[in-house]
């Protein structure tokens, strides 16, 4: 409608995906292009048409949620985080939150992974849905296998008070359930979350239900799921997506492979959360404001308070990825084990032990973080 396809591949044939700065240079005019872009009138009179029969007939005005719905999404590659979702919007906002939503298909991240997946523009044309919001009390996601132990034939279930955004975003630590695979009524260990709120706890029959929708979710598909779920404030539970659980390399074969003993090194963290398999040393680089990823050196540790999936544009050049907060279930952590980069996850203390420029060896599947590059883990079957 605003003739713009002839400029959008100009600007995207210019584009030079190993740069941060060319793919914020060429984000930024392809977003203004859809943001002076004029939506069509037909567009726009059967949205109202819609919203009028839909709601305003009935007297109804809800807060929803626009999302986006691009072909590719979801699928063999995830696109995890690399679209907007815009939440609580009022219904008479529908258009703009829409705008946003296409204008996020030419986000840094989201050109930076399209590229890297070998799609073209063309190949990943975006939809919106239009959906009304459910008033959460608890949210969370469950992975139908447990990718931090996949030996274990477990289910993990991370859940958090109120929306889920805090935790796909890196920014809240959940709380966890474990559930056994082949019997979800029998659940098998518990962690605490970052949080302490009201609302935060999930009960274990909606625990015990979530594992049964997941053995059905794995039946359907034949592979494992990747679930994302919530229950109201009257305690009802829904299914709000599920999509094939990128795990990665992980398997109990890999794991047993990855062992290491003997160790010498300092071990400046320990017991942090596994996102995504593998070992991977260098420098320390530290994330602290939105340009830092401009700088961020050729294999690199890359530092960060939060999982944040705005780094995916650095994974394909950094060794390995520790954040001091997050959870093996944030949009981050799905990319990183597509692309087969390590991320540790929770890394308590990591700010204050690792220093910018000093050498780290990160250990992913042992939840460790050792001073110097340790040649054991970086020639081993780890990395």
């Amino acid at each position: 409608h605003n003739q713009l396809r002839d400029k959008i591949d100009r600007l995207l044939a210019d584009v030079n995906a190993a740069s941060s700065v060319s793919l914020r240079s060429v984000s930024e005019k392809l977003n203004a292009l859809v943001e002076q872009g004029r939506i069509p009138a037909e567009v726009e009179a059967a949205v109202d048409k819609a919203v009028a029969s839909q709601w305003l007939s009935s007297g109804h005005s809800p807060q929803l949620a626009i999302r986006s719905s691009a072909v590719s999404e979801d699928s063999i590659n995830s696109f995890a985080g690399q679209y907007d979702t815009v939440l609580n919007v009022p219904v008479e906002k529908i258009l703009t939150a829409y705008r946003q939503v296409i204008a996020s298909k030419y986000s840094q991240r989201a050109i930076f992974y399209r590229i890297n997946c070998g799609l073209s523009d063309a190949e990943t044309s975006m939809a919106a849905l239009v959906l009304e919001m459910v008033d959460a009390r608890t949210s969370g996601v469950m992975y139908t296998q447990d990718i931090q132990d996949p030996g274990s034939n477990r289910m993990a279930i991370h859940a958090v008070g109120g929306l889920g955004e805090g935790l796909v975003d890196g920014r809240i630590s959940p709380g966890v359930i474990w559930l056994d695979r082949n019997d979800p009524s029998n659940i098998v260990a518990r962690r605490k979350g970052g949080q302490q709120q009201e609302g935060l706890v999930l009960e274990d029959h909606h625990a015990n239900i979530l594992g049964d929708w997941g053995q059905k979710l794995n039946q359907l598909y034949g592979e494992d799921q990747d679930v994302e779920w919530c229950i109201d404030k009257q305690g009802q539970l829904y299914l709000l997506q599920s999509r094939s659980l990128m795990s990665g390399k992980s398997s109990s074969a890999d794991q047993q492979a990855c062992e290491v003993s003997g160790i010498e090194a300092e071990q400046l963290i320990t017991g942090a959360e596994k996102a995504s398999t593998g070992a991977g040393g260098g420098p320390v680089y530290r994330i602290e404001g939105e340009n830092d990823l401009d700088a961020v050196p050729a294999e690199a540790v890359l530092v960060a308070r939060h999982a944040s999936p705005r780094y995916v544009s650095a994974l394909n050049r950094v060794a390995a990825v520790g954040t001091e907060t997050g959870r093996s279930a944030g949009h981050i952590a799905s990319v990183a084990r597509e692309v087969g980069v390590p991320l540790l996850v929770n890394a308590k203390g990591a700010l204050e032990h690792l220093i910018p420029g000093s050498e780290v060896t990160v250990n992913a599947d042992g939840g460790t973080v050792y001073k110097g590059l340790v040649d054991s883990i970086l020639d081993s079957t780890c990395a």
